[in-house]
C-alpha cells in the first residue's frame, strides 16, 4: 500500500525500483475496486427525477423512430412506483459491474500502446511489464472516483463532472472531458515513468504520454459530433 502512495507523489523513484518487481494486482485492483464501487455509490445518490428523465426521454425516443408501442409500453411501466427503484438498481450493477470492464479495456489498449512504443525505440521489457506499467500510472483515476463521490455527495449532480478543470471556464464542448485533474496526474506519472523505462529524455517521455489524452479528446470530439447528427435528425 505504500507503493500505491508512493507513485502519486513520487513516480520516478518508483518506476526506477519497479523495473525489477512490475507488480500488477495491487493497483488492478484498486482501481476497479474503488471504480465499482465509487460508480455503484453515485448512482445510489441520483435523484429520483434523473431516473425519470432518463425514461421518458427514451421513451420520446422510441416516438420519434415510430416505435410508438414501445414507448407507450415504457410510458404505461412509468406508472408502478417500483420503476425507479429498478432503474436505480440496474444502474447500480452497471456501474459495479460496467465500469471496471470499461477501465479494463482502456488499460489493455493503453498497455499495448507503450509496448509498441518500446519496441520502436528498442525497449526489451515485454507487454506483460508495460500493461502492470498502464496500471500504475492510472492510480489517479481511484483517487478521481473517490473525489468525485464526494463532490456528488457535498453539492449534488451538479458536481458530477467537476473535476473536469476546463469545465470550470465554461467550456463544455465533449473533447474537454478528457481534460481532468486525474488525467493530468495520470500524465505527470506517466512522464516520470516513461523517462525511467525507456531513458530518451524528457521530451519523447512528454510526447509519448500525451498521445493517450490527445487520443481521447479527439475520441470525445467525434462522439460528440456522432450524438449531435443523431439529434438533429430526432434520433438523440
Amino acid at each position: 500500500m505504500e507503493r500505491l502512495w508512493k507513485i502519486l507523489i513520487s513516480p520516478r523513484q518508483e518506476f526506477d525500483e519497479m523495473r525489477e518487481d512490475v507488480s500488477i494486482l495491487l493497483p488492478l485492483m484498486t482501481i476497479l475496486l474503488v471504480a465499482g464501487i465509487c460508480g455503484a455509490i453515485t448512482v445510489m445518490m441520483t435523484p429520483d427525477q434523473v431516473f425519470i428523465d432518463a425514461i421518458n426521454a427514451q421513451a420520446d425516443a422510441q416516438e420519434q423512430m415510430g416505435q410508438t408501442d414501445n414507448a407507450q409500453e415504457l410510458r404505461d411501466q412509468m406508472e408502478n412506483p417500483n420503476m425507479v427503484t429498478l432503474a436505480r438498481t440496474v444502474g447500480v450493477v452497471s456501474g459495479f459491474i460496467g465500469a471496471p470492464i470499461v477501465i479494463v479495456i482502456g488499460l489493455l489498449i493503453l498497455g499495448t500502446f507503450f509496448f509498441i512504443v518500446g519496441k520502436i525505440v528498442g525497449s526489451d521489457t515485454g507487454w506483460v511489464d508495460w500493461f502492470g506499467f498502464s496500471c500504475w500510472v492510472s492510480i489517479p483515476t481511484a483517487v478521481g472516483a473517490i473525489l468525485s463521490v464526494v463532490l456528488v455527495a457535498i453539492g449534488g449532480m451538479d458536481w458530477q463532472n467537476g473535476l473536469e478543470l476546463l469545465g470550470w471556464f465554461g467550456m463544455n464542448a465533449p473533447w474537454a472531458a478528457a481534460i481532468t485533474i486525474p488525467s493530468l496526474w495520470t500524465l505527470y506519472i506517466t512522464v516520470n515513468g516513461l523517462d525511467s523505462w525507456l531513458s530518451k529524455g524528457a521530451v519523447v517521455s512528454v510526447v509519448v504520454a500525451l498521445i493517450p489524452i490527445v487520443f481521447a479528446m479527439l475520441v470525445g470530439s467525434l462522439m460528440g459530433n456522432v450524438q449531435q447528427s443523431l439529434q438533429s435528425m430526432g434520433l438523440g
